[in-house]
């Protein structure tokens, strides 16, 4: 199980992620500063006091931010030695051997980490934003991508640093980009 302390990632277009140290695996636990609802367990008091998750992170980081404000709270710990299988259901274009694809699911990946990050690292979400930036520009170059993916790359990071939530009327679940 992957607890998320220092996880960096967004969707397909990223790659980078630092993750935990291996010596922090090998300890019975160790605090974490947001995680994802997968395999996660919180206090009861402490979901009262900070409220319920923001319902315009439509489907990803919603879990992520929340976590993030409930550790005003109390600390999040990660017990490294439960296990977790998490099925999400979705079919990966890379598992398909297709690594072209980009879905409306991106946008909102996209959109909702930098929102996120730059709210509260803002340099990483700046760091994510160049990244993210660069890597769909150079898959345009090299005609990996369309002009209206890197158009859903540049939106989704626009909306994100302005806050620009909630259901996109473009990138509608199911929807084809």
């Amino acid at each position: 199980i992957d607890c998320g302390h220092r996880s960096i990632e967004c969707g397909r277009l990223i790659k980078k992620k630092v993750n935990i140290s291996y010596s922090d695996y090998l300890q019975d636990s160790f605090l974490v500063d947001y995680v994802s609802y997968v395999g996660a367990a919180f206090n009861a008091q402490a979901l009262i006091k900070c409220g319920i998750t923001n319902k315009k992170l439509f489907i990803y980081y919603d879990d992520t931010e929340h976590s993030y404000r409930c550790k005003k709270y109390g600390g999040i710990v990660c017990f490294p030695q439960i296990k977790i299988t998490h099925d999400d259901g979705k079919i990966s274009s890379v598992k398909n051997g297709n690594t072209k694809d980009i879905s409306w699911r991106d946008y909102y990946a996209i959109r909702n980490s930098i929102y996120f990050y730059t709210r509260n690292h803002f340099f990483t979400g700046v760091y994510m934003s160049v990244i993210i930036v660069l890597s769909a520009i150079k898959k345009y170059l090299t005609g990996s991508y369309k002009l209206k993916q890197i158009e859903l790359v540049v939106k989704a990071i626009y909306s994100g640093y302005f806050a620009k939530l909630g259901l996109d009327s473009k990138y509608r679940p199911g929807s084809n980009i």
